[in-house]
């Protein structure tokens, strides 16, 4: 039980991806009431090759999924939106199936990685797999991500088909309705017992916010995605966690995020710095 209770986030691919204790004096926030159940007929990631938006905050925490301070001074990120390709159905799992990369470079410590290498620090280069339907133009999303830490946490770390793709928004639900994104039930051994453990991820748009980031205001959409552990078959969860939060903003993406940590693996905070377009 406790394994499955250190199991934190499942979102994310790569080193990527944020409380901004530091910077909370520049960003001003507003909850916009909306009305439940409309649906979303916004684009809110436009999926346009060469864009280019750029980030500050936080490193998180392995484990306590808390911002370390220390790492507000030098963190950067920035997401490079690589060439559009048309998605498959989200159920394709592994590799399979077309997607598009975004690039995600973090920079993880003020110091260059070696002599001659960049002076502005060290940078974690990763990347993100996105599946949208249609380029631009409202459209759900699915993502890439690992199961690994889930695995790990119910006995099965031998496995190694640990990547699945996960449906990230529902437009069609609208604001305040729950979408299950992913559910999927796997037999293990835990305490030598054979039992089941089932996964499922879960999203919802909260609702709209104004942010002003940067000097810059955005109205967005909130979204929250949670996971849920069950065990032997029953109905009441044994474990549950927030994975991620992100702010979206039409016409734009992401602008605001919060991406949890794991048991091995850094979490992040990231607001928005600034874009190329």
């Amino acid at each position: 039980m406790a394994k499955v209770q250190r199991y934190v986030s499942l979102l994310l691919v790569a080193a990527v991806a944020f409380s901004m204790t530091v910077f909370l004096t520049s960003c001003e926030k507003k909850s916009d009431a909306t009305s439940p159940s409309v649906a979303i007929t916004d684009d809110i990631f436009p999926v346009v090759a060469g864009r280019k938006i750029f980030f500050t905050g936080f490193l998180r925490s392995p484990g306590a999924d808390t911002n370390i301070t220390a790492t507000g001074s030098f963190y950067q990120s920035r997401w490079t939106i690589g060439t559009y390709n048309g998605a498959t159905a989200p159920a394709v799992v592994s590799s399979g199936g077309t997607c598009t990369a975004i690039g995600d470079s973090v920079r993880v410590s003020p110091v260059p990685a070696a002599v001659g290498s960049s002076p502005s620090g060290t940078w974690a280069q990763g990347s993100l797999l996105i599946q949208k339907a249609v380029a631009v133009g409202a459209a759900d999303f699915s993502f890439m991500t690992s199961l690994a830490s889930f695995y790990r946490s119910v006995g099965l770390a031998s496995r190694i088909d640990s990547l699945r793709w996960i449906k990230l928004t529902d437009l069609a639900s609208g604001i305040g309705v729950e979408f299950t994104g992913y559910d999927s039930t796997y037999n293990v051994t835990i305490s030598g017992a054979a039992t089941t453990a089932r996964l499922q991820i879960v999203g919802k748009f909260d609702g709209t916010e104004t942010l002003t980031l940067a000097g810059s205001t955005f109205s967005t959409y909130k979204l929250t995605i949670t996971r849920r552990v069950y065990l032997g078959g029953s109905s009441t969860a044994a474990s549950i966690g927030q994975t991620a939060q992100l702010w979206v903003a039409p016409n734009i993406g992401p602008v605001k995020m919060i991406l949890g940590s794991d048991d091995r693996n850094y979490g992040h905070y990231r607001e928005f710095l600034s874009k190329n377009f």
